[in-house]
């Protein structure tokens, strides 16, 4: 639902579209994403309404990101800087809401547990240095894209590292993502090929000898 809704969005907000082949794209993907991913079907007006308040609240977030480090000229790593404090704050008043502080403060770890903890807080560390470069470098759909390939990657490894039975629908829906996702990278690439060459031309002017 987050491509959809973003698409909507940048149309209303900024009255940005994007091309037959694109859309096309997102259309498998998202499809094929959801095909891969679920295996069964429960329905609940609470678990409906907590996932459309997170999906609105994620795009919107994300192309607020981007207006930022776009229109303020902000640097990725600096935006993320000041916005891991408030970060963590939430999180800490949500583990608080929940009661979860006493058992993670009581808690007994082994050498193993605190090694995988610092492990995870590395790889979520990475994980929110690469999202904020490509929301800014690229764009919020882009970082949407990448977040589906994520996904099958996840099915895949599962699958190879941990036989985590699959049945032939994922693997279909996970052909489709992908060859959609392809579709989606090789449409970017040929988009920018014209405004890569515009900036390549002053330079080689520049550059040219008197």
């Amino acid at each position: 639902i987050n491509i959809p809704l973003m698409c909507l969005v940048e149309y209303v907000w900024r009255g940005k579209q994007y091309s037959n082949a694109i859309y096309g794209s997102l259309v498998g993907i998202c499809t094929g994403s959801m095909i891969s991913t679920v295996t069964e079907v429960q329905f609940s007006w609470t678990g409906l309404g907590m996932g459309m308040v997170c999906v609105v609240c994620s795009v919107m977030y994300q192309l607020y990101n981007a207006h930022l480090q776009n229109q303020h000229d902000i640097h990725p790593m600096l935006l993320l800087y000041y916005e891991a404090p408030y970060t963590v704050a939430c999180a800490m008043m949500g583990a608080a809401a929940l009661g979860e502080i006493p058992g993670v403060v009581d808690g007994k770890y082994s050498s193993l547990g605190v090694k995988l903890l610092l492990v995870s807080g590395l790889l979520a560390v990475t994980i929110n240095i690469s999202s904020y470069m490509i929301i800014g470098k690229m764009s919020p759909l882009t970082y949407q894209v990448v977040g589906h390939l994520k996904t099958v990657c996840i099915l895949a490894s599962g699958y190879v590292l941990f036989a985590q039975p699959v049945a032939f629908i994922n693997i279909i829906g996970a052909s489709i993502a992908l060859c959609s996702l392809w579709v989606y990278s090789a449409v970017k690439s040929r988009d920018a090929e014209p405004k890569m060459l515009e900036l390549k031309e002053p330079e080689e002017e520049t550059a040219a000898p008197p």
